[in-house]
C-alpha cells in the first residue's frame, strides 16, 4: 500500500498544502484509490503500517493528525502549534516531511512546535496524550527542527539554526542529540554551511549532506558522538539546488537514494551509505520532467518517487468574436 497527496487543480497554489490524502494498493494499477482524508499534506506511515500521520492547514494554523488506514475518524494530536521549518524551492514548491516523525515502536511522534513564540521539539503519544517538551530553547530567533529517532527510540537527533541573520557568518547550523527521557542535550557539530541531516548512519553516528554552492555539488558526511566529521563521498554535480532535498537514507541505513540533474535531465541514483560507486536506477529522457518526493519502502527494497512535469498552465484562446 502506498499513500500520497493529490490535488485536482494544479493551478491553485494553496492546494499544495491541502490536497486529498489517498492510498492505493501496490501492484494493482487499476485499483481505485481510497481517500483517507479530504484535506491534508505530508502523509507519513506509522512503522506498523496501520496509521498515517499528516499535517493540515486550518484557520491559518498547522495541525498534526493521524488516521487508521482501515477506516475511522481522524485523530487530532496537535491542534495548534505545529511548525514546519523546511521547504523546497521551485520547481517543486513543497514542504519537507522532516519536522515530525514516528518513533520506531510507533507509540510516539516527535514534532517541531511553536509556543509563546519559541520553537522546540516535543513528543506526543500516538493516542494524543502526554505531550512532553524535549528541548528547552529560550531564543525566539532559533529554529529547532528535523527530529530523527535513534533505532532504540531513546534519542532524537535534530538541527538548529537562526531565523534572522545580519551576515552569512551568523548562519550557524547545529547538529544536536537529546535523550528523550531526561532531555539532556548535546551539540555534536556547529557549521556555517548548507547542510541536511539525513539520519542515523549507525547507532551512534549521524549522516548528513553538505551542499557546496560554488561547485553546485553535494557530499555525504558523518559526524560521531565526539563531534568528529568525516567526508564519505561526493555525489555527481547537479545544477538544480532543489535536488539537494531529494536525498534519503534507506531504513536499513545501507544506501542513499538521490536525484541528480545531469545532462539536462533528472534521474534517480543510489549509492552505498558508506561510500562507493553510484548506480543510476531510472532512464529519463524528458528534460521537462522533475523527479521528487523520494521515499524508501520499509524493507529498503524499493524506492518510490514522484514525477512533476508542470505546475501552472498557460492557455490561449483564439478565433473568438
Amino acid at each position: 500500500m502506498v499513500t500520497y497527496q493529490a490535488s485536482r487543480n494544479l493551478s491553485q497554489g494553496n492546494r499544495i498544502y491541502n490536497g486529498a490524502i489517498l492510498t492505493r494498493p501496490i501492484g494493482l494499477p487499476q485499483a481505485e484509490p481510497f481517500v483517507l482524508a479530504k484535506e491534508g499534506f505530508l502523509p507519513k506511515w506509522s512503522p506498523d503500517g496501520k496509521q498515517v500521520a499528516f499535517a493540515r492547514e486550518e484557520r491559518d494554523s498547522l495541525t498534526l493528525k493521524t488516521i487508521n488506514v482501515e477506516g475511522g475518524e481522524e485523530k487530532a494530536l496537535v491542534t495548534d502549534g505545529l511548525r514546519l521549518n523546511t521547504y523546497t524551492v521551485l520547481p517543486y514548491t513543497r514542504r519537507e516531511a522532516k519536522d515530525f516523525s514516528w518513533s520506531p515502536d510507533g507509540r510516539r511522534l516527535a514534532y517541531s512546535s511553536i509556543r509563546d513564540g519559541l520553537n522546540n521539539l516535543r513528543v506526543i503519544l500516538a493516542d494524543g496524550s502526554s505531550d512532553t517538551p524535549i528541548t528547552d530553547n529560550g531564543d525566539a530567533n532559533l529554529l529547532v527542527f528535523c527530529p530523527l529517532w535513534s533505532a532504540d527510540g531513546k534519542r532524537l537527533a535534530y538541527m538548529t539554526r537562526p531565523i534572522r541573520i545580519a551576515t552569512p557568518q551568523e548562519n550557524i547550523v547545529n547538529f544536536c542529540v537529546s535523550d528523550v527521557e531526561s532531555g539532556a542535550a548535546k551539540v555534536l557539530a556547529r557549521m556555517n554551511t548548507v547542510n541536511r541531516l539525513l539520519g542515523w548512519l549507525t547507532d551512534q553516528d549521524l549522516l548528513f549532506a553538505r551542499y557546496h554552492v560554488e561547485e553546485q555539488m553535494t557530499s555525504l558526511w558523518r559526524v560521531s558522538p565526539a563531534g568528529e566529521q568525516s567526508r564519505i563521498t561526493d555525489l555527481p554535480p547537479a545544477n538544480l539546488p532543489t535536488n539537494f532535498y531529494n536525498i534519503h537514507l534507506s531504513p536499513n541505513r545501507r544506501a542513499v537514494a538521490y536525484v541528480a540533474h545531469l545532462d539536462g535531465k533528472d534521474n534517480v541514483w543510489m549509492i552505498p551509505a558508506g561510500g562507493g560507486a553510484p548506480t543510476r536506477l531510472t532512464v529519463n529522457n524528458d528534460p521537462q520532467q522533475y523527479f521528487s518526493t523520494l521515499a524508501w519502502s520499509p524493507d529498503s527494497r524499493a524506492i518510490y518517487y514522484g514525477k512533476q512535469s508542470r505546475f501552472s498552465l498557460l492557455s490561449m484562446i483564439n478565433n473568438f468574436k
